[in-house]
């Protein structure tokens, strides 16, 4: 898989992503907490993807050679048909749990699905535009955690991400070491906890 296909894979993601976010931003809207607290995941999506398409105007920067990755390709239909999925789900009407645990999982989706393979692309000269990107996508969880602490009534979901919460974000890669702590509430640095898949 080449880096152009991926930029474009990972972009389609995004965007179904901040489509949900509106769906629940406008769904919720006469809760004025909720409201702003979804207003801002769709922003963090939107910033995202604006820094996918900053990656993208660079590419004619780098030889064709360095447009190759190597590594495990990612099964972007299958994510997308996830999120076609929940798109359906919603349309059926929800309330703010299955909301929460269905952005849980989308973002859960982008650290493991997106992320862990974006950041095996070379990193020049993309290497700032993708310390950023990371650092959005965790501070985009960590607002994401902090509204299931806020608006869930479900004590099952809510103690197990607050069980998870300082491993959920794995530090692992180049790009994260390079670029530098990220401010995230009580991280323990445990590893990713495998449990997280069964959350939603």
């Amino acid at each position: 898989m080449n880096i152009e296909t991926i930029f474009d894979s990972v972009e389609e993601m995004e965007q179904g992503i901040k489509e949900i976010y509106h769906y629940f931003f406008e769904y919720f809207y006469d809760h004025a907490g909720q409201k702003k607290f979804w207003e801002e995941m769709v922003e963090g999506e939107g910033y995202q993807i604006d820094l996918l398409d900053r990656c993208k105007t660079l590419m004619s920067a780098v030889p064709h050679p360095a447009h190759e990755t190597i590594g495990r390709d990612v099964n972007y239909k299958e994510l997308l048909s996830i999120i076609e999925k929940y798109k359906k789900e919603i349309a059926e009407g929800l309330d703010i749990n299955r909301a929460l645990k269905i952005a849980f999982h989308l973002e859960l989706l982008e650290i493991q699905g997106i992320f862990n393979e974006i950041v095996k692309l070379p990193q020049e000269p993309y290497f700032n535009t993708l310390s950023e990107l990371h650092s959005e996508i965790r501070r985009n969880m960590g607002r994401l955690i902090e509204g299931v602490e806020r608006f869930s009534t479900d004590q099952e979901f809510l103690y197990k991400v607050l069980e998870l919460k300082g491993g959920i974000i794995e530090k692992r890669s180049g790009t994260d070491r390079r670029a530098g702590e990220t401010e995230f509430k009580n991280p323990d640095r445990r590893g990713t906890d495998r449990r997280q898949g069964r959350l939603v």
